[in-house]
């Protein structure tokens, strides 16, 4: 029994620290990606496509900088988030992870499943939805710790709201998801819509759909100039559309076709000192430094095509997922 016991807690450790890390890659990413980028008001992508290489290295670094920053901040907060763990549901690890989750992802997946199957739904919508729900779900935490449920057999002395109003937090989930669909739903019906040409594709009724869909970056940035149903002009562009332009990776891959090599004009940097030059291998640039434009371009090109899904693969990842999923629902419905 030692060794199952030990097992066990090694599988539970090793979900927990997945768990962490993909939270603090993500967190890092919507900091820097959403919110730092506004702070420091970034150039757009389409801006910095026009700088040039080294200005862009200079944006990419300071980026990941501060991605890796604000995860030091993010693992100084765990860590002073442990007492509050070992006092919620009394220690127990596993139930104090899905009381939180009850809080907190309920709302996400009210606001997927609303995606999913409604074109309707817009950007205030589920900005709201989302907040909404947040909100419900911290003052609900935060009167879980003020007013712990009591243990089997304990009397229940907490105020009278609190022991009929804090229901189980299983139950609680519930109410969250089904408030987030219901709160996503009316905010989107007073709000405007998105038109339909912008979506095609992106919901689960339209996944067939053969129309052409336009950018949706240009109605974000409200620059959309026609209305839905006007006719494409041959060779005209819709807003911030680029011509597309078939990339010959051979013609790219060297001076032969009259293309500069600009590899050789670069040269790497004798001057560039040791520090630097291993900074710059630890954080991933280092192979960058002598590579053309065109041949980072046919080396993109070339990993792109070999992304390609078959349909027998598409099946077994189907089957396996429903699998997985049915496993997971019959041990929670047992052992919950």
């Amino acid at each position: 029994m030692t060794g199952i016991r030990g097992l066990m807690l090694a599988v539970m450790l090793s979900a927990l620290m997945s768990s962490l890390t993909s939270i603090f890659n993500s967190g890092s990413t919507i900091f820097t990606m959403d919110i730092w980028r506004f702070l420091r008001r970034f150039p757009s992508d389409q801006e910095m496509t026009k700088l040039s290489r080294k200005q862009n290295k200079k944006y990419e670094l300071e980026l990941m900088i501060v991605g890796r920053v604000f995860v030091i901040i993010l693992v100084g907060i765990s860590v002073l988030w442990v007492p509050i763990v070992m006092s919620g549901e009394g220690g127990q690890l596993f139930h104090y992870i899905q009381q939180i989750t009850a809080y907190l992802a309920p709302s996400i997946a009210g606001l997927f499943t609303v995606a999913l199957l409604w074109e309707r739904i817009n950007e205030t919508g589920a900005f709201w939805g989302l907040t909404g729900a947040f909100i419900i779900g911290m003052i609900r935490m935060v009167l879980d710790f003020v007013y712990p449920s009591p243990g089997c057999g304990e009397e229940d002395l907490r105020p009278y709201g609190a022991k009929h109003l804090l229901i189980h937090y299983m139950y609680f989930a519930l109410f969250l998801y089904l408030w987030t669909m219901l709160s996503v739903i009316i905010i989107s019906l007073f709000t405007k819509p998105i038109p339909k040409q912008y979506l095609y594709r992106l919901t689960f009724w339209t996944r067939f759909s053969k129309a052409e869909r336009w950018d949706i970056m240009a109605y974000q940035a409200g620059k959309e100039v026609r209305e839905e149903g006007e006719e494409k002009k041959e060779g005209a562009l819709y807003p911030n559309e680029k011509k597309y332009e078939p990339l010959n990776i051979l013609d790219d891959a060297g001076p032969e076709n009259g293309a500069e090599d600009d590899t050789n004009s670069q040269g790497p940097n004798d001057e560039e000192s040791w520090w630097h030059r291993s900074f710059n291998w630890f954080c991933g640039f280092s192979n960058q430094e002598n590579i053309s434009d065109s041949q980072l371009k046919a080396r993109e090109t070339t990993q792109m095509a070999k992304v390609i899904q078959r349909k027998r693969d598409k099946i077994i990842l189907n089957v396996l997922c429903v699998f997985v999923i049915l496993i997971g629902v019959v041990l929670y419905g047992i052992y919950a």
